[in-house]
C-alpha cells in the first residue's frame, strides 16, 4: 500500500477479445484510479455490482488493450463483467461524470454476506447471500488506518501506539456502539444518543481484503482471481554461506497467514519488461512457525539497488488442476522485516508521521507555475518507472493527474476554442493512467505500467505542447 487506500487489487488474465460468456452478466460501473498502458492493466475502484463484487479498488485487464489509452485516473467507466470472472473487464466506455459528486456525510449503506466464505459478497440492497441463503446484514464501507501487527485502527493517518510504526490504510465497516447499554455489542448505521443519554461511539471493523499491507518488508501484497489466496514476495539478502532467499507468504482475505497445502510454485528472474532472462526455479515449503509461506535459495541473483532494480516473476498453481497465477516482482533493495520504534511516554501523539502525506501540498495558481509543477512531476514518475519502483509511482502521477486537472479548470482559456476538445480528451487520459498506475504498482505488474505509463507520458506531452503553443 502506499498511504492510501488502494487498496485492494487483482492481476488479471489479459485477453484479444472478448470470448463468449455463458455465465450470468452483470453491469460494472466504477472510477478509473490509475492506468497501466504498458502492462495493460487499469486499476478501478468499483461501485458496489450486487451478485458480483463489493465496492474495492482491484487491477484488471480489459477485452480490448487500445481503450486503455482512451481512459485517464479520475474517468467514470461502466463495462460488463461476468460471473466467475473477476480479473476481466469487458465492452468498457467511459460514463458521462457528474458535475459534482454529492457530498454525504455517511457512507452510503452496503449489504454484506456473514456467512464464511462468501464475505466478499456485497449488495446494494437488502438480500439473502448466494450460496448460504443467509440474510445479508447492512454496513457502512469507509477507510480507516490501523497498526500492521495489532487491531488498533482509528479514522485518520497516525502512529501506532503500541510499536510507533505508522499505520496502515485499510477498508472497514464503520459503525456506532453504545458500551454502557447491555446490548454493548450492538452495531449501529448512525450515529445518536445511547440509553444512558450518552453519546454512541464510533468503531471500525477491518473487511475482508480491506488490508493488503506487507507484512514482512516485501513490495506489495497480491490478490488472486480467487478473491481469496493472496501472497508476498520478499527477497532477503544472503548471508556469508547461504545465497540469496526468494520468500513468498501467503494469506487469506484478512492478510491473516494461509497454510500451504497441495501448492506449487516456481520464481524466474526477469528483464524490465517481464522476459525471463534464467531458468525457472520451484519454490519449497519454508519451515516456519506459521506454515505460510514457500521459498528458494538463488545463488545467481542479481544485488537489488535504487539504481538496479531487480525482476521476478512469480507463478503460483494453488492446485494441481488449477491455472497457473502470475505475478511479477520488483526488488529495489533486500526485504527486510518492520522493526518496531522504540517505545517513549508521550503527552501527546506524535504528528506527521513519516512517509508519504495523507494529502498533496496545495498546488501553485498560474499557468506557467502548474506548467512547471506538471513537468517536474512527470519526471519523477518517469524516474520511479525506469528505477523499476512500482510501488512509489502513484505518488507523483496522482499529482500529475491533479495538476492537469487543475489545468483544464482554472486556465482552459488559455488555450484555443478549436484545442478545447483534445485538452480535455487529453486530461481525461492523464487522469485515467494515474489512477491506473497507482493500481498497477499495487499489483506489482509491470506489463500493465509499461502500457500505462506510455499512454501517461504521451497525454502528459500533449497537455504540455498545447498549453506551451499559447506562450
Amino acid at each position: 500500500m502506499t498511504g492510501r487506500v488502494s487498496c485492494l487489487a487483482i492481476v488479471l488474465a489479459a485477453a484479444v477479445a472478448a470470448p463468449v460468456h455463458a455465465q450470468r452478466s452483470f453491469v460494472f460501473q466504477g472510477t478509473v484510479e490509475k492506468v497501466n498502458g504498458a502492462g495493460g492493466t487499469v486499476d478501478v475502484k468499483n461501485d458496489n455490482i450486487p451478485g458480483w463484487m463489493a465496492p474495492m479498488s482491484m487491477t484488471y485487464r480489459v477485452d480490448v488493450p487500445a481503450v486503455l489509452k482512451t481512459l485517464k485516473g479520475g474517468d467514470r467507466i461502466t463495462a460488463t463483467v461476468y460471473a466467475g470472472d473477476t480479473a476481466k473487464l469487458y465492452k468498457v466506455r467511459i460514463a458521462a461524470s457528474p458535475a459534482k459528486p454529492v457530498q454525504t456525510a455517511l457512507p452510503p449503506v452496503s449489504y454484506v454476506c456473514p456467512s464464511p466464505g462468501e464475505e466478499s459478497f456485497v449488495d446494494d440492497r437488502p438480500g439473502a447471500c448466494p450460496k448460504s441463503g443467509a440474510q445479508l446484514q447492512a454496513v457502512r464501507l469507509d477507510i480507516a488506518y490501523k497498526c500492521l501487527k495489532t487491531s488498533f485502527i482509528r479514522e485518520s493517518p497516525g502512529t501506532c501506539p503500541t510499536d510507533r510504526t505508522d499505520l496502515v490504510p485499510v477498508t472497514a465497516s464503520v459503525f456506532w456502539v453504545c458500551t454502557n447499554d447491555p446490548q454493548r455489542e450492538k452495531h449501529y448505521l448512525e450515529p445518536g444518543t445511547c440509553g444512558d443519554g450518552s453519546r454512541r461511539e464510533k468503531a471500525f471493523e477491518v473487511r475482508p481484503h480491506g488490508d493488503h499491507n506487507p507484512r514482512h518488508g516485501g513490495p506489495t501484497v497480491f490478490m488472486s482471481e480467487d478473491l481469496y489466496h493472496h501472497v508476498e514476495a520478499t527477497l532477503v539478502a544472503p548471508t556469508r554461506t547461504q545465497p540469496a532467499l526468494f520468500r513468498v507468504y501467503f494469506y487469506d482475505e484478512y492478510t491473516r497467514p494461509l497454510h500451504v497445502s497441495g501448492v506449487s510454485a516456481q520464481v524466474v528472474a526477469t528483464d524490465r519488461y517481464g522476459k525471463p532472462t534464467g531458468s525457472p526455479v520451484p519454490l519449497v515449503l519454508s519451515r516456519i512457525r506459521d506454515g505460510n509461506a514457500m521459498e528458494t535459495r538463488l545463488p545467481n541473483a542479481a544485488v537489488p539497488s535504487e539504481n538496479a532494480s531487480v525482476y521476478f516473476a512469480l507463478r503460483v498453481k494453488l492446485k494441481p488442476s488449477g491455472k497457473d497465477w502470475l505475478t511479477d516482482h520488483t526488488f529495489t533493495s533486500y526485504s527486510k522485516e518492520p522493526v518496531s520504534k522504540a517505545v517513549t511516554p508521550l503527552a501527546n501523539p506524535r504528528p506527521n508521521p513519516p512517509g508519504p502525506p495523507a494529502s498533496l501540498d496545495p498546488l501553485p495558481e498560474t499557468t506557467q507555475d502548474l506548467l512547471a509543477e506538471l513537468q517536474k512531476n512527470m519526471e519523477s514518475v518517469t524516474k520511479e518507472w525506469q528505477d523499476g519502483s512500482l510501488g512509489a509511482i502513484w505518488y507523483p502521477a496522482l499529482r500529475v493527474k491533479d495538476v492537469a486537472l487543475t489545468l483544464q479548470r482554472n486556465h482552459a482559456n488559455d488555450i484555443a476554442d478549436s484545442k478545447q476538445a483534445q485538452l480535455t480528451s487529453a486530461v481525461q487520459q492523464v487522469t485515467l493512467s494515474a489512477w491506473q498506475i497507482d493500481s498497477a504498482g499495487d499489483l506489482g505488474n509491470k506489463e500493465k505500467i509499461a502500457v500505462l505509463y506510455d499512454a501517461f507520458r504521451a497525454a502528459v506531452g500533449e497537455i504540455l505542447g498545447l498549453y506551451g503553443a499559447t506562450r
